[in-house]
């Protein structure tokens, strides 16, 4: 073959010896288009997209070392993905966190979606390919059920925190998991 270029036509179907009779028995088969189901994701593909994207919280191990109006500005501020954001952390722009004294605690297991706050304020939301310890403190973890909406996001994209709690993002994950099986 060759690379494919613009307006290039890949057809759908069975390729000759290549699974064809499980691909026909494949439901919804139509031709040689296959046609999805709609899956009743409604309330997490309504999600993706928002300006601001909401993205669920839970409290992080530090919560409590945070002064109110610390807490109060990571659920109620809008911030931004920073330009110096990767797949190890989104530095996030936008009110500072302030801690109010130096909040200093050991380094610790950290984990996709965590979010710290170094000295500066400004948060760190952790990513695939974070580190495994972290040594900032840890004021919230993102929810398993948003972080591929977190994932998606680039620098520039707006997001605010909302806060939940462990069961409701439970039941949504098991919700959703049952949904696509």
């Amino acid at each position: 073959g060759r690379a494919l270029r613009q307006d290039d036509v890949l057809a759908v179907g069975a390729a000759a010896g290549a699974g064809g009779p499980a691909l026909d028995r494949a439901p919804g088969r139509s031709g040689n288009a296959i046609a999805f189901p709609k899956w009743a994701l409604n309330q997490h593909i309504e999600q993706l997209g928002r300006a601001p994207q909401i993205v669920r919280i839970l409290p992080g191990r530090a919560r409590e070392d945070f002064p109110a109006p610390a807490r109060a500005t990571l659920l109620g501020e809008t911030f931004r993905i920073g330009a110096d954001s990767n797949r190890m952390g989104f530095r996030l722009d936008g009110a500072k966190i302030e801690a109010g004294q130096s909040l200093e605690v050991l380094s610790g297991a950290v984990g996709f979606g965590t979010i710290q706050v170094p000295p500066g304020g400004q948060p760190i939301v952790l990513m695939a390919d974070r580190q495994t310890v972290g040594g900032y403190p840890r004021i919230a973890e993102v929810a398993g059920v948003d972080l591929h909406l977190l994932a998606q996001l680039k620098p520039g994209d707006r997001l605010r925190f909302e806060e939940t709690t462990l069961a409701a993002a439970q039941a949504l994950y098991l919700k959703r998991e049952r949904e696509i099986a």
